[in-house]
């Protein structure tokens, strides 16, 4: 599921992924988003992955970073929440396809999206979302992740 909220006030695009994440979720999304009245390309954006679990191959995020590149549909900064170290690894994966002239980095924390867009987001975001795989240590306090390890044939 896929939810959208902008906020001509404050120049800002909030959108929320949940579930499986995949190429053509995103692809859907996206139309929808640009095609929706409100939508202004100079506005900022943050997507949130933390609900959801990117689906995709190496393959398809070189693919989605291409036709990224292409599109002329987002120009402000982009924020891009993740909880999962294997969505961050694929998220990173197609930033460095993207190329560093883009404007966005990611963030585990509602905080560090804030400060890159210069907007509170916890207003239009839950900071504590926590995730079922994640569970803390009752040893060492630490969190800890049932992530799989990051290899290349994993990455899918």
């Amino acid at each position: 599921m896929h939810n959208y909220r902008i906020i001509p006030e404050e120049g800002l695009i909030v959108q929320i992924l949940r579930g499986d994440i995949t190429i053509d979720a995103i692809l859907e999304s996206t139309a929808l988003l640009v095609r929706d009245s409100l939508f202004d390309p100079r506005y900022n954006c943050v997507v949130d992955f933390r609900q959801g679990i990117i689906l995709m191959s190496l393959k398809e995020l070189k693919d989605a970073a291409d036709r990224y590149s292409e599109s002329d549909s987002f120009k402000g900064r982009k924020a891009l929440l993740v909880n999962r170290s294997v969505d961050t690894a694929k998220i990173m994966i197609f930033r460095s396809h993207v190329g560093p002239g883009e404007r966005f980095s990611v963030y585990s924390t509602v905080e560090g999206a804030s400060s890159f867009l210069q907007n509170d987001l916890s207003r239009y975001l839950d900071e504590d979302i926590i995730r079922e795989d994640l569970y803390r240590d009752p040893q060492s306090e630490r969190t800890r992740s049932s992530d799989p390890p990051l290899y290349p044939n994993n990455l899918s």
